[in-house]
C-alpha cells in the first residue's frame, strides 16, 4: 500500500513568512532535523507562530515530532521534542501531524493497528502528552493515524487500510476535562476494497473531508461528511474531478476552510 513509507529521508523543512499585503516573501528559514534517516519534515503543520514537524524515522523508526515557535522578530527556535509515552521501534510516530492552538495530534501508523497522540502546552509553553487515541474496532494493517486533522475539540484520524483497504476515518472529541473519546466511525456509502478512504483527512467546524485516492482504478475521489446539532455525522457528498482519469489519485491530499475545500491529485 503506497501510504507506508520506510525509505524517504527528509532532513529539513522550511518555514516561510511574508508581508501578504505587499506580496513580498523574504528568504525562508530552514529548520534542520537531527540526523540522517530521521525523515524530519515528513509531515508539517502550523497555526499562528507555532509549527510542528514530524520525524517518523528517528530512533529505529520509533519516531518523534518537533515543535518550533517564532518570536516577535520572526526568529524560529525549537521549543519541544515530542515522543510517544509507549513508543516502540517501527511505530513511525510523526507520520502525520496537525495543530490547532495549543493542541497538536501526532499520527503513528506502526504497531498492530496504528494510533494517534494528543499533546497540549501549558501557559509556560511546556508540551505534554494528554491522550493516546486508538480505534474502537482497530485491526492489523488498518494504518490508523495515516492522516490526522484537528479543529477545536474535535479531531479526525484516517485509517485507509481498514476492511481490505476500503478505509475509513474516526472522529474523536474532548470534554471539558480534556478527556478524548471516539464519537463516530466514518465510512463511504459506496466504499470498496482498495479505495483507501482516509488516506487524507481535513476538518473545519462541523465538516470534514476524506480523500480516497484508490477509487475507480485510482482515479480517486473525496467524501464530505457533516455533523448535526446532536453530533451525528453523515455523508453529504462524493467529490470527483471533472476530467478524472485512471491513476490520477484524486484525494491523495485534502484541505478545507469554511465552505471551500481543495483536493490534490498526484497522478
Amino acid at each position: 500500500m503506497r501510504y507506508i513509507c520506510t525509505s524517504i529521508v527528509a532532513i529539513a523543512s522550511f518555514c516561510i513568512t511574508g508581508a501578504s499585503l505587499a506580496g513580498v516573501w523574504p528568504t525562508p528559514v530552514e529548520l534542520n532535523g537531527q540526523g540522517s534517516n530521521d525523515q524530519f519534515g515528513y509531515s508539517v503543520a502550523i497555526d499562528g507562530d507555532t509549527c510542528v514537524m514530524g520525524a517518523p524515522g528517528t530512533n529505529s523508526s520509533t519516531g518523534s515530532a518537533y515543535v518550533f515557535t517564532s518570536d516577535a522578530s520572526g526568529n524560529w527556535s525549537q521549543v519541544a521534542k515530542l515522543t510517544a509515552s509507549a513508543g516502540a521501534s517501527n511505530d513511525q510516530f510523526g507520520y502525520s501531524v496537525a495543530i490547532d492552538g495549543d493542541t497538536c495530534v501526532i499520527g503513528a501508523i506502526g504497531g498492530k493497528t496504528g494510533s494517534a497522540y494528543v499533546f497540549t502546552s501549558d501557559a509556560s509553553g511546556n508540551w505534554s502528552q494528554l491522550a493516546e487515541l486508538t480505534a474502537s474496532a482497530g485491526a492489523s494493517n488498518d494504518y490508523f493515524g495515516t492522516s490526522v486533522a484537528i479543529d477545536g475539540d474535535t479531531c479526525v484520524m484516517g485509517a485507509p487500510g481498514t476492511n481490505s483497504g476500503t478505509g475509513n476515518a474516526y472522529v474523536f472529541t474532548s470534554d471539558a476535562s480534556g478527556n478524548w473519546s471516539q464519537v463516530a466511525e466514518l465510512t463511504a456509502t459506496d466504499g470498496a476494497s482498495n479505495d483507501e478512504v482516509g488516506n487524507s483527512v481535513a476538518i473545519d467546524g462541523d465538516t470534514c473531508v476524506m480523500g480516497a485516492p484508490g477509487t475507480n482504478s485510482s482515479t480517486g475521489s473525496a467524501y464530505v461528511f457533516t455533523s448535526d446539532a446532536s453530533g451525528n455525522w453523515s455523508q453529504v457528498a462524493k467529490l470527483t474531478a471533472s476530467a478524472g482519469a485512471s491513476n490520477d489519485q484524486f484525494g491523495y491530499s485534502v484541505a478545507i476552510d469554511g465552505d471551500t475545500c481543495v483536493i490534490g491529485a498526484i497522478g
